[in-house]
């Protein structure tokens, strides 16, 4: 993006407004959009010393080849991600306000990345993590196991496993996460799994019970907030 300024990723809302991802005209405007507004971090083009854009340089540290780090080369960027990210920024990426980036020009921004990508329509299949973006899911076994995740809304993540019997596999991990389906896979992935069904059609601040795939239950929960260690969820 144009400016390149420290921007902490918390209280994430999710926004009313949905990308024009099927208007042809949004799409051509967001493309001029996207070369004022991204380009000037995000092009794919190294810069006259060989050194790719900082953008896209942290991209390609973050995904190690596992995602393309140029945004237009990218084919899993659904509208709603990329207008939580313009909203409110995430890590050296500032946030832009509505009197910077207009709701219209930001869907019409969204509109041509979803375009470049080949106009796969994958909001519906990223819209069910939304709850999560800006705050805690905390999974809490029978066995006193817990895993809490934070999710990010630029495909990254952060994981910890505490509790349990033996506090030496007790871990925490970050990385970045991709979708297939309904499950959000992990790379790299955790050391019990490496896809998960994630829950849909949750609240921040729910609880439910889930039945495990070996027969255990496990306590779901939504806390607001990152809290990657504590507070312990009621």
């Amino acid at each position: 993006m144009k400016i390149a300024t420290a921007s902490v990723l918390a209280g994430l809302v999710v926004l009313s407004g949905q990308a024009l991802a099927a208007d042809p005209a949004a799409a051509a405007r967001g493309q001029q959009l996207f070369q004022y507004w991204c380009a000037t971090c995000h092009a794919p083009e190294p810069r006259e010393d060989g050194m790719l854009l900082p953008g896209t340089e942290t991209l390609q540290n973050r995904y190690q080849g596992k995602l393309p780090a140029a945004l237009e080369q990218r084919a899993q960027l659904p509208p709603s991600m990329v207008e939580l990210v313009i909203r409110k920024g995430t890590g050296a990426m500032p946030q832009f306000r509505k009197t910077e980036i207009s709701d219209q020009d930001m869907h019409a921004i969204a509109a041509y990345l979803d375009h470049q990508g080949g106009g796969v329509a994958q909001a519906a299949e990223h819209s069910f993590l939304e709850p999560y973006f800006g705050n805690t899911f905390i999974s809490r076994h029978s066995d006193g196991v817990e895993y809490r995740v934070l999710y990010s809304p630029d495909g990254t993540f952060k994981l910890s496993r505490s509790g349990g019997p033996d506090p030496s596999a007790n871990y925490e991990l970050s990385g970045t996460y991709t979708i297939e389906g309904v499950q959000v896979c992990f790379h790299p992935p955790p050391q019990a799994f490496s896809c998960v069904p994630q829950d849909q059609g949750r609240k921040v601040g729910e609880s439910w019970d889930v039945l495990m795939p070996d027969g255990s239950h496990a306590t779901h929960t939504i806390i607001p907030g990152l809290f990657l260690q504590g507070p312990k969820a009621n």
